[in-house]
């Protein structure tokens, strides 16, 4: 597994389409776990990510970034950004 970034990862993983999938996934994040996969949409790529406490059994919270990006890495790369933005503003406590 090549590493992105510090305390990212780089994996493949099955998508929910059942086809092998490349992801991000921040292990820890401020108490939380990210994952971020790319989402083909018209002609563009766009973000999905998954946002779970650690320690819970939360769910986890799904958000779907419009960012429209020519590649699935550069897509990613927003939603990790995303992602942490919405664990600043509404997960630390």
């Amino acid at each position: 597994m090549p590493v992105v970034a510090p305390n990212r990862i780089r994996c493949n993983v099955e998508s929910f389409h059942g086809k092998a999938a490349m992801m991000i996934v921040d292990p820890i994040f401020c108490g939380y776990r990210m994952e971020v996969s790319a989402i083909y949409v018209n002609g563009a790529w766009d973000a999905e990510a998954r946002i779970q406490r650690l320690f819970s059994h939360e769910q986890p919270h799904l958000v779907t970034v419009t960012c429209q990006k020519l590649t699935a890495q550069v897509a990613e790369e927003c939603g990790v950004v995303y992602a942490r933005r919405c664990v600043d503003r509404h997960g630390r406590r």
